[in-house]
């Protein structure tokens, strides 16, 4: 099985995080703007990095995103599949087609968080035709449905950028002594720092977005 893969509605608004939450990641108030600019490049960096480190497919066009857009897969299915693996989850409308024939909305289902596309026939399992399957669906989250653990692990990273770009990040850790006169102590990480030696986002972080990472297949 082969499939082509096109994002044809990139999203609008790529970041996780509106700018409300980004200015309290950053410990501003409500109503603190001076800072929006550089927050919204911040919330569209940590973004894109989260939908890498959760393997989203990107088209080789536009980025990977977890936001709702539109795409266009076409399938060469050569071996009769019941179940195809779409390359993008969280699916919330879809159309298809089997060998240029538009196919019932009830002769087909899909796992919309797992993202697989399944033939049904009569209400029972059945196998696409061997030739070409197009299916056009929207996959992501929109503005008012993204989950509430995915905006915290957002809003911990854009604290953990922020607080990085605020000190040394090779300082491990800092330690002053006043008796008679005030001595000041820094101990430096030796070799890879914590948290940067496998992807921008660290362990602890990754390991949270357990539900929307994506299987990698060879």
């Amino acid at each position: 099985m082969r499939q082509n893969f096109t994002v044809t509605v990139p999203t609008t608004s790529p970041s996780l995080l509106t700018l409300p939450q980004l200015r309290a990641a950053a410990g501003l108030q409500a109503g603190d703007t001076s800072k929006d600019a550089e927050l919204t490049q911040l919330g569209l960096q940590i973004s894109a990095e989260i939908a890498i480190a959760c393997n989203v497919a990107s088209d080789g066009v536009n980025p990977p995103s977890l936001k709702a857009e539109t795409a266009v897969e076409t399938i060469w299915n050569q071996d009769c599949d019941g179940e195809i693996l779409l390359s993008r989850r969280f699916i919330s409308a879809a159309s298809v087609t089997e060998l240029g024939t538009a196919v019932s909305s009830s002769d087909f289902f899909i796992n919309r968080g797992a993202g697989i596309l399944s033939r049904v026939n009569g209400g029972r399992p059945w196998r696409w035709q061997t030739g070409t399957i197009d299916v056009t669906y929207v996959a992501g989250f929109d503005d008012d449905h993204i989950p509430a653990d995915l905006v915290g692990v957002a809003s911990d990273l854009a604290r953990l950028r922020l607080s990085s770009g605020a000190r040394d990040p090779l300082v491990k850790s800092e330690s002053i002594e006043v008796p008679d006169i005030q001595t000041r102590r820094l101990d430096f990480w030796v070799g890879a720092i914590p948290g940067t030696e496998l992807a921008p986002v660290p362990p602890d972080l990754l390991a949270r977005l357990g539900a929307y990472r994506n299987v990698m297949i060879a």
